[in-house]
């Protein structure tokens, strides 16, 4: 598919941080603009992610890990009953300490077996 030429203004500073943050995950910038969009468009939603603090997610995952080992699987969040595993499974990638992930890793498996 042909694609087409679009030009976008960006205050300077913030490009050249983007470029540095894209730089260190195989992206260019255009490729990871492209990416983000096909996501967008498949998911028919325009998603942001939040910048999420590290010791925050973590503290998190170590309550739902405990919930978890205790067999609790659900719990209520604004009125919704929400999945721990589920829950566990989405900040996984946001969890910065190896052996709290090998943790998290290891109880979600055994949970589903």
């Amino acid at each position: 598919m042909a694609k087409a030429f679009k030009a976008f203004r960006f205050p300077p500073e913030l490009y050249e941080e983007y470029k540095v943050l894209v730089s260190r995950t195989g992206y260019t910038v255009t490729s990871s603009f492209e990416e983000f969009m096909r996501r967008c468009v498949e998911a028919k939603a325009l998603v942001f992610p939040e910048a999420a603090n590290v010791e925050d997610v973590e503290i998190q995952a170590r309550v739902l890990l405990s919930w978890l080992k205790g067999d609790k699987a659900w719990y209520d969040r604004n009125g919704k009953e929400v999945s721990v595993p589920t829950t566990l499974l989405d900040l996984l990638p946001q969890i910065r300490d190896k052996t709290l992930k090998a943790e998290v890793e290891k109880t979600l498996k055994e949970f589903q077996s």
